[in-house]
């Protein structure tokens, strides 16, 4: 069984994919890239969502044609898989997976024009200045982990709060709302704001800036000049009339 395949704990909010999974909401077509064997296509299924997969691994896509209405079996990032991809859908999900990609900016630019009117994508991006990587990295020790997490021997790319935010605006889009993920022994202490012990992934939702919500206003949650100092950065978006 694949590592990427353990079930979801739905009852738990505070972990990525439950989050995502709030995030879309229901009714919505959506469209989940790398779905592996449908643990989160389930859940969106039981939400009224029509969700098409793309899945690299066959063997596990096999497994999501029961949550999903459609299921591709590739790799996003060949041209001949995002041309069979049809606009328009209400939600893009990349859980955890920009990271594997070898130019996930070109994708994501590529998957904006599947967006219909109104439409965002979701992401989570593990953050690889985590307190127990920097550590590892004081030591001289920078390993991978054929297990999974933050130093998955999959990842080919490695992202900060700083990086993912330029990476997302490169591809053409802004931020609305990003979300922080904590390990609940570090979330209580006092120093958990520090870039240092914000976990695994950032979720955030985006949308194109060349969308009437490009004029978003965005509030932030936290002190203005603590928004670039650390990653307890949250934000709300009140949508502004189209232009």
């Amino acid at each position: 069984m694949s590592k990427y395949c353990s079930e979801i704990d739905i009852d738990d909010p505070e972990t990525t994919h439950v989050k995502l999974i709030n995030l879309t909401g229901s009714g919505k077509k959506v469209l989940e890239v790398g779905c592996t064997n449908g643990r989160m296509s389930k859940y969106l299924q039981r939400n009224g969502c029509r969700v098409t997969g793309i899945e690299i691994d066959k063997n596990m896509a096999k497994l999501a044609e029961t949550y999903c209405e459609e299921i591709i079996v590739g790799n996003i990032e060949e041209e001949e898989i995002l041309s069979a991809l049809k606009p328009s859908y209400d939600v893009v999900i990349f859980g955890d997976v920009l990271e594997h990609l070898v130019n996930p900016q070109r994708v994501l630019a590529a998957v904006s024009k599947l967006l219909g009117k109104g439409g965002y994508v979701l992401i989570s991006i593990p953050n690889v200045a985590y307190f127990t990587v920097r550590f590892n990295l004081l030591l001289g020790n920078f390993d991978y982990n054929p297990e999974g997490g933050i130093m998955d021997n999959e990842h080919l790319r490695h992202f900060t709060l700083k990086t993912a935010r330029l990476m997302i605006a490169e591809s053409g889009f802004e931020i609305v709302s990003m979300d922080l993920l904590y390990d609940p022994e570090i979330k209580q202490l006092r120093f958990a704001a520090s870039p240092w012990f914000q976990k695994a992934s950032l979720q955030s939702m985006i949308v194109p800036i060349d969308r009437s919500i490009a004029s978003t206003r965005v509030r932030s949650l936290t002190p203005i000049d603590r928004v670039e100092k650390t990653m307890n950065v949250a934000a709300i978006s009140e949508t502004a009339p189209p232009r």
